[in-house]
């Protein structure tokens, strides 16, 4: 699902795939964002973002190989977006909004 997406939606979507969506009410969505908040307020200090390093290699260093097996539905996309010469801005939006499609920090005391 996308994120932040309006549990009614997911319930639907749920229902057409003949899915039970019962289970929707008890998802609690995150971010990037508010993880990252949650970590400094409790003194803690991100090292490294590695899903933000994979989404850099992914819209600005190209390349098909740089696009993880786990993303691979979103192979022609990201591909229109290179050619399209768009990926640097795609890239600051993803960033800025901390939409990521996964969570992968070093943090450290």
């Amino acid at each position: 699902m996308f994120p932040l997406m309006p549990k009614a939606i997911f319930k639907l979507i749920a229902k057409i795939k003949r899915d039970d969506p019962s289970f929707i009410d008890h998802i609690n969505y995150i971010t990037d964002r508010s993880i990252k908040k949650k970590l400094i307020k409790t003194g803690l200090s991100i090292e490294r973002d590695y899903a933000l390093e994979m989404l850099k290699s992914i819209f600005l260093e190209g390349g098909a190989d740089t696009i993880p097996d786990h993303h691979r539905f979103f192979e022609q996309p990201i591909n229109l977006i290179r050619k399209a010469k768009l990926g640097s801005s795609c890239f600051r939006l993803i960033s800025y909004l901390g939409f990521y499609p996964s969570i992968e920090l070093l943090i450290s005391k």
